[in-house]
C-alpha cells in the first residue's frame, strides 16, 4: 500500500427551506488549506440529512468534481450514512467544489435528468481528499 503524503478533510453544510431558497438545491466549497489540487483520491465519508419525517423521497447529489452523482441519501431524518466511496481522481481538483441535491426525473425524450425542486432540511457531506508519496518503482 502506498504511503500517504497528505489528508485533507472537507465538510460542505447547508441547510434547506422553500420559502428561503426556493427551487435552489445548491452548495458550494472554496477549498484552503490544501498543500496542492492533485491529490489522488477522494473518499466521500458521510453524508448526513435531516429533513421531514414524511418525506419519501430518494436525493442524488451531484458534484463538479466527477460531473456526475457522488452519493444519494432518501428524505426524512436518518441516521448518518458512511459511503466510504472512493473516487480516483485524474486530474486537479478545482478550486471551488460544487453540489446540487436533485430528485430523479425524465425529460420528455425519455432519457433521465435531475429536477432541483424546493428541498426542506438540512445536509453535511464531508469528503476527504487522499495524496500518495510517489516513489520511482510507482511514479
Amino acid at each position: 500500500m502506498p504511503e500517504v503524503q497528505y489528508i485533507k478533510n472537507v465538510t460542505v453544510a447547508r441547510w434547506f427551506h422553500p420559502a428561503s431558497f426556493p427551487g435552489d438545491p445548491f452548495m458550494s466549497k472554496q477549498l484552503t488549506g490544501m498543500p496542492d489540487h492533485n491529490p489522488d483520491e477522494c473518499i466521500i465519508r458521510a453524508i448526513n440529512w435531516n429533513g421531514k419525517p414524511d418525506d419519501n423521497q430518494m436525493y442524488l447529489i451531484w458534484c463538479n468534481l466527477t460531473n456526475d452523482i457522488i452519493g444519494s441519501f432518501c428524505g426524512g431524518n436518518i441516521a448518518p450514512h458512511f459511503p466510504q466511496t472512493r473516487i480516483w481522481l485524474t486530474g486537479p481538483v478545482p478550486n471551488h467544489l460544487e453540489f446540487k441535491i436533485g430528485m430523479l426525473g425524465r425529460k420528455p425524450d425519455g432519457s433521465d435528468t435531475l429536477l432541483y425542486n424546493p428541498i426542506d432540511g438540512s445536509i453535511s457531506i464531508t469528503l476527504e481528499f487522499v495524496k500518495y508519496k510517489r516513489t520511482r518503482d510507482h511514479a
